[in-house]
This record gives C-alpha cells, sequence and structure tokens, in this order.
C-alpha cells in the first residue's frame, strides 16, 4: 500500500514547488519595511542635531563677540590696547565655554571691533560659528 505524498513533501512531477510558495512573505516585507523607516529616522534625528548643533555655535559665537567686543570699548575708552585686546578675548573664551562651545579664533582690531570663531564638537563633526561686532562704522 501506497500512502498519497503529503502536502509537504514535493512530488516528483512537481519538484519543489512548496518551497516557491508566498507563506511568510507578508512578515519579511514588514521587517524590511520597519527597518527602512528605522534608517531614514536614525538619519533625520543626526541632521536635526546637527542643525541645532549649528545654531548653538552661531549664538554661542554672537554672545562671545558681543562680550568681548565691550571690554574691548572699554579698554580703548581708557587706553588699554594691549591688555584690553587679551582681556576681550579672555571674556569671548569665557562666554563660548559657558555656551559649550570651544574659542577658535578670536582678534581685535584696531577700532575695538572682535571677531570671534568658535566649534562645537558633535557625533557628526564640528559645528562652527563666526561673529563680528564692534563700534559703528567698522562693517
Amino acid at each position: 500500500m501506497t500512502s498519497a505524498p503529503s502536502s509537504r513533501e514535493p512530488a516528483s512531477s512537481e519538484g519543489a514547488a512548496w518551497l516557491r510558495g508566498d507563506s511568510g512573505a507578508g512578515t519579511l516585507l514588514a521587517v524590511g519595511l520597519l527597518v527602512a523607516v528605522g534608517l531614514v529616522a536614525l538619519f533625520a534625528a543626526g541632521l536635526a542635531g546637527a542643525a541645532v548643533a549649528q545654531v548653538r555655535a552661531q549664538g554661542a559665537a554672537d554672545l562671545a563677540a558681543l562680550a568681548a567686543a565691550r571690554s574691548a570699548r572699554d579698554a580703548l575708552a581708557t587706553g588699554q590696547t594691549m591688555t584690553g585686546e587679551a582681556a576681550a578675548c579672555a571674556i569671548a573664551e569665557n562666554v563660548a565655554r559657558h555656551n559649550a562651545a570651544k574659542t577658535q579664533q578670536c582678534v581685535v582690531d584696531a577700532k575695538g571691533a572682535v571677531t570671534v570663531d568658535v566649534v562645537i564638537a558633535t557625533g557628526w563633526g564640528d559645528a562652527r560659528g563666526s561673529a563680528r561686532a564692534g563700534p559703528r562704522g567698522t562693517e
């Protein structure tokens, strides 16, 4: 007595037809879609973080330049040009540090205008900011 082939066993003429079915294809498609959405979300979060770091760096540079320009103005008013430049840049460095930034460059010109460049390190690279502040007419 021979038994009929079960539905899971391939018949000799059908080959491996049961392997070619679409059973479980929806699960694989759903997993693939979830992975793709997760990767896109991760990339978007990284871009958003980089944009936030850039805004923070620019804000730190603006604040540091304004504080340094006021210090430079006060030093020029009293005739302390060399110590005024060092003091202005020290103030810029302090303000930048309080804003989680590091001063890369601080330049005080003869008219009291200050240019400050800062950087904030992030996981995706460095965010940089640059600002200039000083008396009217020093553009």
